[in-house]
């Protein structure tokens, strides 16, 4: 990946209050695990060359490993933040987790991510 996307770490809770239009995937369990991911339309034709990339694996600077849970219509270009990832906030690659454990004394490095594409694990 030649530049770093926009990604937004979120708990499964704001897909109940922040509601997007479903492409492909279940919305309501998106993000129940630490390594899901939901894409934007335009990031699973750009990754995986589909509309449907349920299932896929992408990784963030090629070590943190998430697998495609659900795709979502691309945001308005009238959104003031614009997002083409959600990430679950539960990964340990986190900036939520990382905040929540130096809150409980145990350091952390900032995290930057890059995702680049994987194929799927059998």
């Amino acid at each position: 990946v030649e530049h770093s996307e926009q990604v937004l770490w979120a708990d499964p809770e704001m897909l109940d209050i922040l509601k997007f239009r479903p492409v492909a995937g279940d919305l309501a369990n998106a993000l129940t695990k630490p390594d899901s991911l939901i894409l934007t339309r335009a990031m699973a034709r750009k990754y995986f060359g589909k509309n449907d990339a349920v299932g896929q694996a992408l990784e963030f600077e090629r070590r943190d490993p998430f697998t495609v849970t659900a795709v979502i219509e691309d945001l308005p270009t009238n959104v003031n933040q614009p997002v083409t990832f959600i990430a679950a906030g539960q990964s340990a690659s986190s900036p939520l987790a990382q905040l929540d454990a130096s809150a409980h004394g145990c350091p952390h490095q900032p995290a930057t991510h890059e995702p680049s594409a994987q194929s799927p694990s059998s």
